[in-house]
């Protein structure tokens, strides 16, 4: 029996988007309003001046995928065999709150809040017959808030809790946001084609008013299916919807969240992230989090109030620091002073990155003075990983769980084969790639450029590189 939808609300990607009597209610919570004022792209629109749409409307829009998606899965089914009403609706929740615990300007503040989190344990090592200072700060990624706010958000956890007789919906909700294998459909939530990217590679497209996020996304959930064990996969004919749709997120990612201008943003915004962590402007862990939580002082956690901490840091605190605040504040974007890119082999060309490993030495490790004035940047990523943000190459561990993540198509025998062992996918080809990329900005103040760029221009004349300055 299909769900009963209690509301409508008008979506500019789907048109109509139906919600349930208990959507609407979290929907309705203070904590779940809270993300109409967290940018889904972070600093996108100091570029794309439209890219501003919320995690708010991204997730209601994930939900109602999910239930696009499920609906296609259960009409295949023989009759008696269909997900019982409430697991429909467990999974459509799981979307609803998929982003429910990000951070301001979410995934840079993450990333500052990891960075400052291994700056101290690197701080707290010992010298040789010595004892080591306890780490003191405990960082939680986007999914370990999400649980704090499901178990102790005094509106949210309410509802959650009686989602189900035992009242463990929130460790379940928890454990499928980061992909619970043992959950039925559980790629839907966290994988590489989940409700999540089909939902923001459109929108993200939509607001941008780039064409990459245009794949044959209802061909896709037309086509979706369960194998001999139940993993939810493509049928073999859409096989070129699905390399399409491998493309149009990996030029997503390079003209959107890779984009040069937006990288510098970014990671500035990441330096003054920090230095608020640093000098306890910010308080962000654990214990502070959930305190933050229970007293509702979470829902003040937004971009506005972050902009607002940073124009207050003094024009006392270091002088690049001071540079970065107002380059973010009065949109002035951050020199290049060198940049590189390359399609290349995952493994067997990392060895030709030895200039990159003698350029990030320089400005990881304290070099010269004038170093501080620089923000070195790499990334490198796998068009057909399940999360393309990576800074280094992946382990074989971890190759694993990418594999298991991936998109898989039905193959004759009744069970599915990941897309990039087909020989007929061009996601196939692209599974020994690696794109990669890598940049230095100028950040620190306008008086110090020039002789910065001198210094720059020097030290890259002692390193063995490939393209050079461009």
């Amino acid at each position: 029996m299909p769900l009963e939808f209690k509301k409508s609300v008008s979506d500019p990607i789907y048109g109509t988007i139906g919600l349930t009597e208990l959507e609407l209610g979290i929907i309705d919570t203070q904590v779940f309003q809270r993300l109409r004022h967290v940018e889904q792209l972070g600093l996108a629109n100091y570029v794309f001046p439209s890219a501003d749409y919320s995690r708010f409307a991204h997730s209601i829009g994930a939900c109602h995928t999910m239930g696009q998606i499920l609906a296609r899965l259960e009409a295949q089914k023989p009759r008696g065999e269909e997900l019982p009403d409430d697991e429909i609706q467990f999974r459509r929740v799981a979307m609803l709150l998929h982003d429910i615990g990000h951070y301001f300007m979410s995934h840079a503040a993450e990333y500052a809040l990891e960075a400052h989190q291994d700056a101290i344990a690197t701080a707290a090592i010992p010298a040789p017959g010595a004892l080591g200072a306890p780490t003191t700060f405990d960082y939680c990624d986007h999914e370990q808030v999400g649980k704090l706010i499901l178990e102790h958000d005094p509106e949210l956890s309410t509802i959650i809790r009686g989602l189900q007789p035992d009242g463990k919906a929130a460790d379940r909700l928890a454990a499928m946001f980061k992909g619970a294998f043992d959950e039925t459909y559980w790629s839907l939530v966290s994988s590489e084609l989940d409700a999540d990217r089909l939902d923001y590679l459109m929108r993200s497209s939509q607001a941008t008013g780039l064409p990459y996020g245009h794949f044959d996304r209802d061909y896709i959930i037309q086509n979706l299916m369960t194998d001999s064990s139940g993993r939810v996969c493509l049928h073999a004919k859409a096989i070129r919807a699905a390399d399409h749709y491998v493309l149009c997120r990996s030029f997503d990612y390079l003209q959107v969240i890779f984009h040069k201008t937006i990288v510098g943003f970014e990671e500035m915004l990441k330096r003054c992230i920090r230095y608020l962590l640093e000098t306890e402007k910010l308080k962000l862990g654990k214990t502070d989090l959930e305190a933050a939580v229970k007293s509702h002082k979470w829902l003040s956690y937004t971009d506005a109030w972050l902009m607002d901490q940073i124009r207050r840091i003094p024009k006392t605190a270091d002088p690049t620091v001071v540079a970065m605040r107002d380059r973010l504040i009065r949109r002035k974007p951050a020199p290049m002073l060198w940049s590189h890119e390359e399609l290349m082999g995952t493994r067997k060309d990392e060895a030709k990155l030895t200039w990159h490993r003698q350029l990030g030495h320089v400005f990881e490790n304290g070099g010269a003075d004038w170093t501080k004035n620089c923000l070195y940047w790499f990334k490198h990523f796998r068009p057909t990983d399940a999360s393309p943000f990576q800074t280094t190459y992946k382990k074989e561990a971890k190759d694993d769980e990418n594999k298991e993540k991936s998109i898989h198509v039905l193959g004759r025998t009744g069970a599915a084969r990941p897309l990039t062992e087909w020989k007929e996918s061009f996601t196939r080809h692209l599974s020994n790639q690696a794109y990669v990329m890598v940049r230095v900005y100028y950040i620190g103040p306008p008086k110090e450029e020039a002789v910065t760029r001198v210094e720059f221009t020097n030290l890259m004349k002692t390193l063995k590189f490939g393209d050079g300055i461009r």
